[in-house]
């Protein structure tokens, strides 16, 4: 394997020095699944990673392809339910509820409920949130699997934030 854009282990350490992405104190690989040739972030600045190298094949299928990396996030925000609740709770005290375009108003539970099962509004409402408050990731510990069980993600913010790793040919 060589190191992409990186000449040498002690250049990833340094690169990686830091980040909260780690396994017995040592980088965690983690996966990133796409029909590509390599990793291409999200134009939301938003690309999920799993520590699970099976998801791939388990959920998504056989056309895509598995990406191996490490990630470089210094302060990610943890998204449990209490924490995704103080979030919403501090902008419902200053804004009021959200209203449901079909009538009537969100109420939190279904907020984070809709969070955890992947909804895209909520995803980005939570994730706009975080990076204003400093956070540069999350880690998403009980995230949803295609309705086959959870998965822990990982969210970097910043391509910069991924080291990829590609197999020599």
């Amino acid at each position: 394997m060589e190191f992409n854009n990186f000449n040498n282990y002690e250049e990833f350490m340094k690169w990686f020095d830091g980040s909260k992405i780690v396994k017995g104190g040592k980088p965690l690989m983690v996966y990133h699944f796409n029909t590509k040739n390599k990793i291409d972030p999200y134009l939301s600045n938003r690309t999920y990673f799993t520590d699970d190298p099976t998801f791939g094949k388990r959920y998504i299928g056989p056309s895509f392809k598995q990406h191996k990396a490490y990630l470089k996030i210094i302060n990610p925000f943890i998204c449990f339910d209490k924490n995704l609740l103080k979030i919403y709770k501090r902008d419902e005290d200053k804004y009021g509820k959200l209203l449901k375009s079909s009538g009537g108003t969100y109420n939190i539970k279904e907020r984070i409920s809709d969070f955890n099962g992947s909804d895209t509004y909520e995803r980005n409402y939570i994730f706009n949130i975080i990076k204003r408050m400093g956070h540069d990731g999350a880690i998403l510990p009980y995230d949803w699997d295609g309705g086959m069980g959870t998965i822990k993600s990982f969210v970097v913010f910043d391509k910069n934030q991924i080291w990829e790793l590609k197999e020599n040919n």
